[in-house]
């Protein structure tokens, strides 16, 4: 029942001056910097430095090559003086198609000296992509080595060997001093791009400069120093490795070929050269662990990993074959390699509770701003996109202003001043301490062995291959330090004859080896979210080496020996209501993101095939095999009748628990307060159609039938066989979202449940778009989200019905809703349940600070702020964490909500209102329409606590002991044998804050007829005269594989609240989910297993 404000979009929340002046605030004051230092001077100013500090130290190391500052500089000189009789100067490029080499360092300090800029490209790469390289950078020179072609394309061509015999016998050296400025180009590297080409990215002289100089001062690099240069030039870690090197005066070793990929040779490599200094990626480090030359070196004095997170579990490995510092820097390439850095010592006990490593501090003259989705600051503690400004940004990217203007932009610091910054896309949070910890991604780039990686480039090139019809590409972790690896899920054309090899070779043929999916997956289509966008987590079902669940008892399950009538109905039913196809016979459907809502809907599409099982039966067989298992060995049961009793059709009934708390909190405007749902028609449907199909529905759910009035003794529910209304289904043409709000708020308004008017539908033709839509709207008092499943289920049967000429035939129901309201009196005498609400009676006195005071304010004074959660984080908390924690999904974004009230309004005990679905009692409520919501206080002894376990401990607790779903609270406060205790629940201090888990609002109605449109499915709509049922309404709903948390609240100084105090709520409760699921990663938190029929009270509407 919680909801924003009707009239506001739930995905935005109001941008205010105070915003804006905050925003000036933090960027003024709370940005996170890095030591300022000075900067300016170019990398051949540093390299001259060290020329004359250091003439005689060793610079330069590689197999048959030793050179010291004097020498290198001597051939630096000469190759800038043949580059400037070949035209190489300031504002030109050369192209640079060269392995690792002494001599190519050589070269790459005398392009810079020459003022130009170098690009690098890299020989393995497929001669298609060079091409583009080549001819998008506009090279005027394009230097090779022996055994490379140069791939097509402008400027001149020159083999490396020819450009060393040119200098060797030049008798003139190119001036000392060189041309570079610091605002010259100094690189310009490649990197994947999410439209399917790459993009270069322009590095100034200045920002490398100031890069290398913070690396050198952070670290310590001095003269007596050995690094080693591993990495191919196309990486931006190379430009550390060399200039890093020499502007310390240090000595750079030039590994031998294949280094990179050989852990034994690299780590002789450190071995025989001495390097005190070693660059790693997370995998390279991995493998280097398990290397008796890396654990038995005595050479080293610090490692740096960089590239990916590094998880703590490889910070572990590292440090017990090691004991140097180990560094984890952070950095992408539009800053010029590193931005922040964290130094992790062996002892790291701070780490305990976590995942990764954190990202740490920027480095010199770096700021860090983390804000969120409208720009605004985020407190610390709270989830943001990093912002990056200082010296070290990019110049933007090569001849794409708009991809510039899209990633480069400018913070407001106030008083006239901006901060040129570059957003990340990288999410990241402020621990106490200071440091920034990574978290995720906005988009679906990613990194691997250091390569970043864009998903869009990967499925763009694979489209673009002749027989492919569709395509998506997922990352997947494949050991526990979190290495990636791609697969790609392809629909082929079933005409054609391109087969997965025939793909790979295409694909060779353009994407670099990082780049080309490990596994190539056919698939008969791609599964897609009813709004039309790909299911990611359906993907990761179907995945080929997911990982062999086991069933509630521990023992592996039983493969299906063949696909039985039974079993495909099984299937069918896992793919609709978990989004997607299911992992053959293991899929576990509550370790999958099902919760007892999906459950229901399961439950209701089997029941309608014919197939009799109640709810708790499938909860406690949720393993796709053992379900169809437990289906055959049972006898065969008939699916019973719908079963109304004798009663008469008018005689009036007492009405539901959840309309005595409709009817105490809301009372004006009660006709509007509405569920509705907004789809987009994809196929052709006639109004006459509509109006038959919903029509039959009305006549198939006596609760969409019914009159609620006012006797004088309170609202009574008068059954009704007719149907009142006349019309159900007007049409309209509309220009533009204005008008069709409008018509939309007028259908709102139209019902009327004293007449049983409770549904209305608008088929909308929007003329600016050339889109149809379809809007139903029903009154709240007959609907929660389980009835909305079951009539869109209808509405497509009887319309698919109608469109073949046929009398639709919906499903029976096996109870009614005014069976089920006649059967709550006698659960009123349950004397220990009745005892545990006092119980929490009590606990909520204890929380005065978490109870409303206040008037209630009307909806129209409702204010709303957002927040998304990153998919792979709620990933975590819909699967893993709840079978970590033995909990269902509801507990734990209850417990979330729980812990963030807490650490609000710190109390003796924390109390909040919560909602589930109601239907817990009874086993063959699946298909009934009706408001069966339960709504109830919880409570729990709550103490200040650094520990996140310790936390979480009695919310566990406190949310396992609630019986039957909460469902005996309402019916107590009416029919309590016991008058005080029906007094004294009646009598319950009203709750502040409500939250309801509204499982995944993605789902529309199955087949290709309607698609979602991005509301949820269903939605709310009060009037906005109505009364807010709480100051502070907290919903969660899972769209396109994130969760979406609302915080609706309305201003109240008898509450204590604020914009202020609502945004602290809405940073706690973020950040309790973030720590909830890297908690539960790193195993820092557990729980007792859930049993096989784990108990799920699960969302509600």
């Amino acid at each position: 029942m919680t909801g924003p404000p009707i009239g506001r979009s739930p995905y935005n929340c109001r941008t205010t001056d105070d915003d804006r002046a905050e925003s000036r605030r933090y960027a003024g004051g709370w940005a996170v910097p890095g030591n300022e230092t000075p900067t300016g001077g170019t990398v051949d100013t540093l390299l001259r430095r060290s020329v004359q500090a250091h003439p005689d130290r060793c610079a330069l190391r590689g197999p048959g090559r030793s050179w010291t500052y004097t020498e290198l500089d001597r051939r630096v000189r000469r190759l800038a003086g043949v580059l400037r009789e070949r035209g190489v100067g300031p504002g030109t490029r050369v192209g640079l198609l060269l392995p690792r080499s002494a001599e190519c360092v050589a070269l790459v300090l005398a392009v810079l000296r020459r003022g130009a800029a170098y690009v690098p490209l890299d020989p393995g790469h497929p001669v298609r992509r060079l091409a583009y390289v080549r001819r998008h950078s506009g090279v005027h020179l394009l230097v090779t080595a022996g055994g490379h072609t140069a791939p097509p394309g402008p400027g001149q061509d020159v083999a490396l060997d020819d450009l060393l015999v040119e200098a060797e016998a030049s008798t003139t050296d190119a001036p000392s001093s060189g041309d570079a400025t610091p605002d010259g180009t100094a690189h310009i590297l490649y990197t994947s791009g999410s439209t399917g080409t790459p993009k270069g990215v322009r590095l100034s002289q200045r920002a490398v400069a100031n890069n290398v100089r913070a690396c050198v001062r952070t670290f310590g690099l001095r003269p007596d120093d050995t690094l080693v240069l591993k990495t191919p030039l196309t990486f931006d870690v190379s430009a550390y490795e060399m200039f890093s090197a020499l502007a310390a005066g240090a000595c750079l070793v030039v590994a031998p070929p294949g280094a990179e990929g050989d852990p034994d040779l690299l780590a002789a490599t450190v071995d025989d050269y001495r390097v005190t200094v070693l660059h790693t990626v997370p995998a390279q480090l991995r493998a280097l662990t398990e290397t008796g030359a890396f654990v038995r070196n005595t050479s080293l004095r610090a490692v740096m990993s960089t590239g990916e997170k590094l998880p703590v579990a490889l910070q572990r490995a590292f440090h017990s074959v090691r004991r140097e510092p180990l560094y984890n820097f952070y950095g992408p390439t539009e800053t010029a390699y590193a931005t922040a850095y964290r130094a992790v010592p062996e002892n790291a006990a701070a780490l305990a509770e976590q995942a990764t490593v954190p990202i740490g501090r920027p480095l010199d003259n770096v700021r860090c701003y983390v804000l969120d989705d409208a720009g605004r600051p985020v407190p610390d503690g709270q989830t943001g996109e990093l912002h990056i400004g200082g010296e070290s940004l990019a110049d933007g990217y090569l001849d794409d202003d708009e991809r510039t203007r899209e990633r480069f932009h400018h913070v407001d610091l106030g008083e006239g001043r901006t901060d040129r910054v570059y957003r990340t896309g990288d999410l990241v949070r402020r621990l106490p301490g200071g440091d920034l910890l990574y978290l995720g991604r906005v988009d679906d780039q990613i990194k691997i062995a250091g390569q970043r990686i864009e998903l869009g480039e990967v499925e763009s090139a694979i489209l673009d291959v002749p027989g492919v019809r569709a395509v998506a590409v997922t990352v997947r972790e494949r050991d526990p330090d979190g290495a990636p690896e791609l697969s790609a899920f392809v629909e082929f054309d079933p005409t054609g004859h391109l087969t997965t090899t025939g793909l790979r070779t295409a694909l060779a043929a353009w994407l670099p080896g990082r780049m080309l999916p490990a596994r190539l997956v056919p698939v008969a289509s791609i599964p897609l979210l009813s709004n039309g966008k790909t299911d990611r987590l359906a993907l990761a079902r179907l995945h080929p080496s997911a990982p062999t669940p086991r069933s509630p008892g521990g023992r592996p399950v039983t493969p299906l020996r063949q696909d039985t009538p039974v079993a495909e109905l099984v299937r069918r039913c896992f793919t609709e209501a978990l989004g997607g196809p299911p992992p053959t016979d293991d899929s576990h459907f509550l370790h999958e993101g099902g919760d007892s809502l999906l459950a229901m809907r399961v439950v209701a599409r089997l029941r309608r095939a014919g197939v009799a099982i109640s709810v708790a039966e499938f909860l406690s067989h949720p393993v796709l095999a053992d379900l169809v298992a437990y289906l055959g060995s049972s006898p065969a049961r008939p699916v019973p009748p719908e079963s109304g009793g004798t009663r008469p059709a008018t005689a009036p009934t007492a009405t539901a628990p959840v309309h005595d708390w409709f009817t105490e909190r809301v009372r004006t405007d009660r006709t509007y307060w509405n569920m509705f749902v907004r789809l987009r028609v994809l196929r052709p449907l006639t109004p006459a159609h509509l109006e038959a199909a919903l029509r039959d529905l009305l006549a198939a759910h006596p609760a969409l039938r019914a009159r609620f009035v006012d006797d004088g003794t309170g609202v009574r529910m008068v059954p009704d066989d007719r149907i009142t209304s006349d019309r159900l289904v007007r049409t309209l043409d509309v220009t533009g979202t204005a008008e069709r709000d409008a018509a939309v708020d007028r259908l709102h308004r139209s019902l009327d449940p004293s007449t049983g008017d409770h549904l209305r539908a608008l088929l909308i033709h929007d003329r600016a778009g050339d889109a149809m839509y379809l809007v139903v709207a029903i009154h709240h008092l007959v609907v929660d989200i389980v009835s909305w499943h079951v009539l869109l289920d209808d509405l497509v049967v009887a319309l698919d019905a109608l469109e073949r000429g046929e009398e639709p035939s919906l499903p029976a129901q096996a109870e009614t809703f005014q069976g089920w309201v006649e059967a709550l009196p006698p659960l009123g005498t349950d004397l220990d349940e009745a005892a545990y609400w006092l119980s929490v009676l009590r606990l909520r006195q204890a929380a005065p600070g978490l109870a409303a005071r206040g008037a209630a304010r009307p909806e129209q004074a409702g204010e709303l702020l957002t927040f998304r959660v990153p998919a792979a984080t709620t990933r975590q908390l819909l699967g893993p964490a709840p079978v970590r924690l033995g909990m269902c999904v509801h507990d734990v974004m209850a417990a979330a909500v729980g812990l963030a009230l807490a650490r609000w309004r710190p109390d003796g005990a924390v109390t909040f209102d919560l909602e589930t679905h109601g239907r817990h009692r009874w086993p063959r409520l699946d298909r009934v329409v009706g408001w069966f919501t339960a709504v109830f206080p919880v409570a729990w002894p709550s103490a200040p606590s650094t520990d996140l376990a310790t936390e979480l401990a009695p919310a566990r607790a406190a949310l396992a002991a609630v019986p039957h779903g909460g469902t005996g609270y309402g019916v107590l406060r009416r029919h309590a044998g016991d008058a005080g205790t029906a007094a004294a629940l009646r009598a319950t201090p009203p709750a502040l804050v409500c939250f309801n888990y509204l499982g995944r609002g993605d789902l529309g109605p199955p087949g290709d007829r309607f698609r979602t449109d991005g509301t949820p499915v269903p939605w709310e709509a009060r009037s906005p005269r109505a009364e807010r049922p709480y100051p502070v309404e907290v919903s969660a709903v899972v769209l396109d594989d994130q969760l979406a948390v609302w915080l609706s609240w309305a201003p109240s100084p008898a509450d204590g609240l604020d914009e202020s105090s609502a945004r602290r709520l809405r940073t706690h409760l973020r950040t309790v989910l973030d720590e909830l699921a890297l908690a539960c990663a790193a195993g820092a938190v557990s729980g007792a297993a859930p049993s096989p029929a784990h108990r799920q009270p699960g969302p509600q509407r």
